[in-house]
Order: C-alpha cells, then structure tokens, then sequence
C-alpha cells in the first residue's frame, strides 16, 4: 500500500503499514456502532477492540524492533472513519459488504506479508494470530447477513470464500 514510503529494515516497514491498516478497521467500526443496537453492536463494538488489540501489539513490536509507527495512521484514521460512517448511513447490508471486503482484503495482504517477508518468528507469528482474528470477523458479518436474511452478492462471498480457504 505504502510501499513508496518504504525505507531501511523492510520487517519494520511492513509492521508500519499494517499498523496505519488496523487505526483505520478501528476507526471504521467505531463509525458503525452509533447506527445499530443489540448483538450486531456488541459484535462491532468487539471488532473494534479486537482491531485495537491488533494496532497496540504493532505499535510495541515496531517499537521493540527500534522504529515508530509511520505518519500515514492518521489519514488513514481519517479515512476509516469516513468509510464506516458512510457505509453506517446505507444501512447493515452496506457496512457488513464493506466490512468483509475489508477485512477480505487484510488477510491476503497479512498472508502476502507472511510468504513473501523475511520475518523474524515473533513478528510471524503476530501476523499470523491476526489472520485467524480477521477470518473471524468476515465469519461474523456474514452471519448477520444470514439471520437478517439479506442476500450476499456473488463477489464478495466468493472473495472472502477464496480467504478462508487459503
């Protein structure tokens, strides 16, 4: 994604990016929360921390590896929070679409990362706990899709189909 800003150590690069990607699915469901009630908010509400989770663990193994998070967290602050609420305004069937094309797309590049870095165990291994995290989230939003029984779009239930296979 930011591979044109990308100097030095590439491990510490990359945890810089996926860094700036877990502030924006944060922000993205703290968007969300306002527009639904019950077991859906309680879900994005977990999502959310979860994704916190995911970009303070970063955060300290970037910091450990001796580098800092990369500017680019806060725009893509600023766009996570434009695309949740956004999606919030069309409706359940639209953030859950886009929150599974997101989190669709942040386990291929999290698998990407992890074939393609040279990365030392503990990093991988990081990565790795957050790839099983992010299929559980498109597992989530799909089943709300089911019991509120909105028809999923070919596309991405194919993608995301793609993802928990891989």
């Amino acid at each position: 994604m930011f591979q044109f800003l990308m100097r030095g150590d590439e491990q510490i690069n990359v945890l810089r990016e996926l860094h700036a990607v877990e502030v924006a699915a944060e922000a993205i469901y703290r968007r969300q929360i306002w527009r639904v009630s019950g077991d859906l908010k309680e879900a994005l509400v977990h999502a959310a921390e979860n994704e916190k989770t995911h970009k303070d663990s970063l955060r300290k193994r970037i910091e450990e590896l001796g580098g800092k998070p990369h500017f680019t967290r806060y725009p893509m602050y600023v766009a996570g929070s434009i695309m949740g609420f956004v999606a919030s305004i069309f409706g359940m069937w639209a953030m859950m679409m886009s929150n599974i094309m997101f989190e669709t797309q942040a386990v291929f590049d999290y698998n990407g990362f992890v074939r393609s870095v040279k990365l030392e165990s503990e990093s991988k291994e990081l990565l790795k706990r957050f790839i099983q995290d992010e299929k559980d989230h498109i597992t989530a939003w799909e089943s709300f899709l089911w019991e509120e029984n909105i028809e999923l779009k070919t596309s991405p239930r194919i993608a995301a189909k793609a993802v928990a296979e891989a």
